[in-house]
Formats: C-alpha cells, sequence, structure tokens
C-alpha cells in the first residue's frame, strides 16, 4: 500500500537523530517517497546569546554541520537508493522544522523522540524540541527510539472512541508494517467502577457492568478500518483497564516495533498534569519503542 510521497526527517546528530534519519531512509524506500533531511544550526544571534564564544567557534559549529549533513544524504541515498535532499537551516530547531512542514507538505514527519540534551537514563522520555511539535503541527509524526532501521514487521495501532480516527490510526499501523501483524488495541473501563464499589453495589451487578462496557467498546471499534487492501495480518484485542499502562502492556506483548496512536485522543488527568488531556502524548512520552502520532 503506497502511503507517502514526501518524507520529511530532521536531525541534532546525536543518536536518535541519526536513528530517525535511518528509519526515514527505510521508509522511503519501501514507499518509493522523496526523503528531504534537515538540520537547525542557530544563528548568529541565538548562538552569542548563548554563550559568550567568538565568532570563529560559530563559523566553525556551522561549517561543521554542513558537512555532517552531506554525509547523513550520502549515506541515505546509499544505503536505501533513493532520492534525498538536504537543507541546513538557521535558528530554533522547533520553528525551522515547523517551517520546513508548511514549506515542503510532508506525508510524515520523522523525528528523534529526544536528541541532544537527553540524559542517558531519560530514554522514555521526550525532548524538548519533539515536546514542542506534537501540539504544533497536523502532519503525521514518527518519533523514533529504535536504532535498528530493519523493516517493521508489528505494530499495535491504539485506538479510541472516535470511529474516524480508529479508521486513519489502522490505515497507518497497516500500512506501515506492510506484510507484518498489526494488533489494534481497544481499552475499555466501567466508569464510576470505584464509586459502584464504596456504594455497595453486588459482584453480579459489576459482573454486569464489565459485560456492558466491553459490549460498548466492541461495537465501537467493530470494524475500525476502511475497506482498503492491506497485506498486514490484522489482530484485535478488547483490553479492560486504564489506556497508558494497558497499551504499554500491549506493546511488550505482542513485541511491537511501533506503535500507532491519536494526538488528540482526550482522557481526564489533573489540571497541572504537564500532558493533560492528551492519551497520545502520554502513550509518546513513556512508550519504550517507536510511535507514529496520526492527527
Amino acid at each position: 500500500m503506497r502511503t507517502l510521497s514526501r518524507i520529511l526527517a530532521a536531525t541534532d546528530f546525536s543518536a536518535a537523530g541519526n536513528a530517525a534519519l535511518a528509519r526515514a531512509g527505510r521508509i522511503a524506500a519501501q514507499q518509493g517517497a522523496e526523503l528531504r533531511i534537515i538540520h537547525a544550526t542557530p544563528d548568529w544571534t541565538l548562538f552569542s546569546n548563548s554563550a559568550p564564544m567568538a565568532q570563529q567557534h560559530y563559523t566553525d559549529i556551522s561549517k561543521n554541520a554542513g558537512m555532517l549533513l552531506n554525509r547523513a544524504k550520502d549515506r541515505l541515498a546509499a544505503e536505501f537508493s533513493v532520492h534525498v535532499v538536504a537543507e541546513l537551516h538557521q535558528g530554533k530547531a522547533s520553528q525551522a522544522i515547523a517551517r520546513c512542514v508548511t514549506q515542503y507538505q510532508p506525508g510524515m514527519l520523522v523525528l528523534g523522540a529526544h536528541g541532544e540534551h537527553t540524559a542517558g537514563n531519560a530514554q522514555m522520555a521526550l525532548g524538548a524540541t519533539t515536546m514542542k511539535l506534537v501540539s504544533r503541527l497536523e502532519v503525521p509524526l514518527l518519533l523514533v527510539r529504535r536504532e535498528d532501521a530493519k523493516p517493521y514487521n508489528t505494530s499495535v495501532a491504539a485506538i479510541g472512541p472516535s470511529s474516524e480516527q480508529a479508521r486513519r490510526i489502522v490505515h497507518w499501523a497497516t500500512a506501515i508494517v506492510s506484510s507484518g501483524d498489526c494488533h489494534i488495541v481497544r481499552t475499555y473501563e466501567v466508569p464510576y467502577l470505584e464509586r459502584l464499589k464504596l456504594s455497595g453495589v453486588s459482584p453480579e451487578a459489576i459482573a454486569t457492568c464489565y459485560a456492558d462496557a466491553e459490549m460498548a467498546a466492541k461495537y465501537a471499534a467493530n470494524p475500525p478500518w476502511s475497506g482498503d487492501e492491506t497485506a498486514a495480518t490484522i489482530h484485535m484485542h478488547l483490553v479492560r483497564g486504564t489506556p497508558l499502562p494497558t497499551v504499554l502492556a500491549e506493546v511488550a506483548r505482542h513485541a511491537a516495533q511501533v506503535v500507532v496512536i491519536g494526538r488528540h485522543e482526550q482522557t481526564p488527568l489533573a489540571p497541572d498534569h504537564p500532558l493533560m488531556g492528551c492519551i497520545g502524548t502520554q502513550i509518546a512520552y513513556h512508550c519504550p519503542v517507536d510511535v507514529l502520532m496520526i492527527p
């Protein structure tokens, strides 16, 4: 299934940034897409305000960035036999990437989940640039954590109550694994379960609530995909539990290499929670594998 014609990937030349380029190259080869890679280097104002360094240091950094970007371009073209365009931009990374998305209109943006400033013990976090872009861009966003760029063969599609978004998620989750396995996960809960228990509701009545919640989830998730032809094998899973830990457990259970989620699924959180309102962002933040976020 051909889904993409243009892919945009950004790197800061960190390990995660290089992994993002490799993954973008792999997908471009699979899809027959053009690949554009970019790097944002600080302009002089940004550089001089951050550190009292000489003009020569700034020139050296900019020159080295151009050299590394061209090397990456040549490496990707040789390894994946794809057409690669490389561009060096100046300014803040998040702003430069957002401008490129607007200008280039890619079918997918590929980033490292974290970058050069991420601590070694924070591999399941998101970098500052990534966090800024997650909420800004209306384009499928692939966040790369795995350095292995072998083709994906197992995906998890985490779907919610929106049938239209579920179709988009499953479309991408099947397309990205090609002829592999796609595990569709629909979590569900019993509304106000703890309050029901505290009210002394009988175990039989609780069991009925469980059954009703499962039936409602099954009805909402059947079928969550369109009539698109796909070579991927689809497995449907209705799983009782809160979305974040349940989806992460399903990722581990099925040994998925990539999770496909919607970016705007809503869940009630405390008002001061850093990821308030978006279960998709919570999963992306905590998930140990690559995550594709669909608007």
